[in-house]
């Protein structure tokens, strides 16, 4: 009897044993499951902010990409009606300049910096609302912005960005030749956007703690970065 009393205390000791193993295996399981539920969710959480963030910052930088499009069209549409109306050089000359006090005087809130043009329908005359006379070697044709609205042919074109050759600002040119009603060409004009307002849009993004954005040109270039040194 004493020996079965024994074995008995003895199974229901392992019993209880392995009673208090599943328990112990069970809530290390839950434990388990409930952490990486959690950071499923936290995961889920922060990928929908930063989206919502890239989205907002897409749509903000869009608008003012397309508030300088809708200024050159403008514009050149303008110079457009003036040209085959027959306006001279220096009816021209006067609208590009008040056009262009008109943008920094603080009124249009525009983010453009300068208007210029190379004319056709005046042998090549190269003028600007600034009346920044350029270097002796200045070639309009050959800069990026003439070049990018020939090839768009009477479309709004996009430059890369580049160091502006006055202010020495990164810049966005936005170009566009104009035709007369026989299609040939009369004038390239281009305005040029600072990218300065643009970048510290994207070097604010907030996304994390200690987190910033970076720009970044086709060539992996650094356009915008918390560091200026770089």
């Amino acid at each position: 009897m004493r020996m079965i009393k024994t074995r008995n205390r003895s199974n229901s000791a392992l019993f209880m044993y392995l009673q208090l193993l599943v328990v112990f295996l069970a809530f290390a399981v839950m434990v388990i499951v409930s952490y990486f539920f959690m950071e499923n969710i936290e995961r889920e959480h922060l990928n929908r902010d930063i989206r919502e963030i890239f989205l907002s910052k897409q749509s903000q930088i869009k608008a003012e990409l397309l508030e300088s499009e809708v200024t050159l069209k403008n514009t050149s549409q303008t110079l457009r009606r003036m040209l085959i109306k027959g306006a001279g050089e220096e009816e021209v000359s006067d609208y590009m300049i008040d056009l262009h006090k008109y943008m920094q005087s603080g009124q249009a809130g525009s983010k453009i910096i300068d208007i210029y043009a190379y004319f056709d329908v005046f042998n090549g005359k190269f003028i600007n609302g600034s009346n920044w006379a350029p270097p002796s070697d200045y070639n309009p044709k050959s800069r990026s912005w003439y070049s990018a609205a020939v090839e768009a042919n009477g479309n709004v074109a996009i430059s890369k960005p580049y160091r502006d050759v006055r202010y020495g600002e990164m810049v966005i040119a936005f170009s566009r030749r104009i035709f007369d009603d026989n299609g040939d060409p009369l004038a390239v004009i281009s305005v040029d956007m600072k990218l300065s307002d643009i970048a510290k849009k994207v070097v604010d993004t907030d996304l994390t703690e200690n987190s910033f954005g970076l720009l970044l040109s086709e060539d992996i270039e650094f356009l915008a970065h918390p560091d200026s040194a770089l």
